[in-house]
């Protein structure tokens, strides 16, 4: 079928490796809205493996996002010779050393993303500098083909009613971006949540190092990403913490940033006035709110008191601000339905077109996979993958992830059949790595002491 037919609207097949945030942010919201408006007249989101595509689902518009395949890559190569849509939220070709994910932990990942940036012909991400950080690291030309897209949300049009934080939020999907800035952050926020006698509401990664400094700290854990969004809406006013590292090795830099300024869209957005770091994607935001601060412990703890004695009063303000420029269905309107348009194809195809050659692929790279497990021992048995993959069987352990959803990541990461094969062999090993690491280190610092010509007693 021809899809410029009678004016049909586009018909979108979107590909997701990602199950949290980021899918519902940047992919399932879009697509909603662009539906709700009357823009495309459908969409699919399916995974790397196209478990829940229809053989008979027909589509001309193909969204990326964050595929780690290189098996999906020769699938969009061959289907739809590169004719797709490829977004990135975050420096996936860096390597930061604070974060829990390590994205070069395998190199087959790394590979699947350069490939995804060379071949796609649309290139969507969160800002202008990001894209200048990932020519920088992949060599890849990509400011003819980039388009913008902000990062925005289903705002509801009623303001919030300015009054006094009566708590903080501080929330982290990965562990906090501080390095060396961190305890002079943290040593503000400890000592104005305790003069103020304030709760300090931590949602995400936060026990990566903060339990303990902060007494205040009430520790929520990992939420989903719309039952977070609700409790910020729902919550009376509170204080945001928002901070970024801005000094840091170069890598670390780099990717802190590569980040948007998202915090100030969902914090701004819901009326929580809040303290952001003088870090790139703040000081760089066309957004206006909340106080921006130095990385020093006076900066920000000054910017604290600055909010909670008469900056709350504006927060309708701001608020309004953030739901003018950032409202879903402006960004959705302006900028993905113009990219949607520009990787539109001359016809339809159908699940079917997809789900065939893919599983004629895969087939023959998990035979060439596991040949070369099987001949290279630390390849089949590679720890630090298997770390990785067992964080999201733990996370569904802890009924934070459904069970498919954690297989699903399991299998695409490790191999779910090996995953558990080597399953009753990781628990028993972990504390004896887990010595041997705390071995090293005391070796490490032994030899660093004696090479110094620090004296023995």
């Amino acid at each position: 079928m021809n899809s410029a037919d009678k004016g049909a609207k586009p018909r979108v097949l979107a590909i997701s490796s990602e199950i949290f945030a980021v899918r519902q942010l940047r992919l399932d919201m879009p697509l909603c809205n662009l539906k709700r408006q009357g823009l495309i007249e459908d969409y699919l989101i399916t995974d790397n493996f196209f478990h829940n595509l229809p053989d008979d689902y027909r589509f001309d518009c193909v969204w990326v996002q964050r595929v780690v395949n290189e098996t999906i890559c020769a699938v969009l190569a061959d289907r739809v010779k590169n004719s797709y849509l490829y977004d990135l939220d975050d420096l996936l070709v860096g390597r930061p050393s604070y974060t829990m994910t390590r994205f070069d932990h395998k190199h087959e990942w790394r590979k699947a993303v350069m490939s995804a940036l060379c071949n796609c012909k649309l290139f969507t991400c969160t800002t202008k500098r990001l894209v200048g950080m990932l020519e920088a690291c992949s060599g890849v030309c990509l400011s003819s083909k980039a388009v913008i897209c902000p990062n925005g949300f289903e705002f509801s049009a009623n303001l919030r009613k300015p009054g006094r934080p009566a708590g903080m939020v501080w929330t982290s999907s990965d562990f906090p971006a501080l390095i060396d800035s961190k305890d002079s952050v943290v040593n503000a926020v400890r000592r104005f949540s305790e003069k103020h006698r304030l709760p300090v509401y931590g949602f995400g990664y936060l026990r990566g190092g903060l339990d303990g400094d902060i007494p205040n700290l009430v520790e929520l854990g990992p939420i989903p990403y719309f039952h977070h969004k609700a409790l910020l809406g729902s919550l009376p006013p509170l204080m945001g913490i928002a901070p970024l590292e801005t000094s840091a090795q170069k890598a670390d830099l780099d990717f802190i940033n590569s980040k948007s300024d998202l915090k100030m869209v969902e914090f701004g957005g819901f009326g929580h006035p809040s303290v952001y770091s003088a870090a790139p994607p703040y000081t760089e935001s066309d957004l206006r709110c909340g106080v921006i601060a130095q990385n020093d412990e006076s900066s920000w703890y000054e910017a604290m008191e600055m909010i909670f004695e008469k900056n709350w009063k504006v927060l309708d303000r701001e608020q309004a601000g953030v739901i003018e420029a950032r409202n879903m269905d402006r960004i959705a309107r302006q900028h993905w339905y113009g990219a949607i348009r520009e990787v539109r194809m001359e016809r339809q195809l159908t699940g079917a077109d997809f789900k065939a050659w893919f599983n004629r692929t895969n087939k023959t790279r998990r035979a060439k996979g596991l040949c070369g497990a099987a001949i290279s021992r630390h390849r089949l048995i590679d720890w630090k993958s298997y770390d990785y993959a067992y964080h999201f069987w733990k996370e569904h352990k802890k009924n934070r992830i459904a069970r498919q959803e954690a297989l699903r990541t399991v299998d695409e990461v490790y191999g779910a059949p090996l995953f558990f094969v080597l399953y009753p062999l990781y628990k028993i090993s972990k504390p004896f790595r887990k010595l041997l690491r705390a071995l090293r280190s005391l070796w490490t610092e032994s030899s660093a002491g004696k090479s110094s010509g620090t004296p023995e007693l």
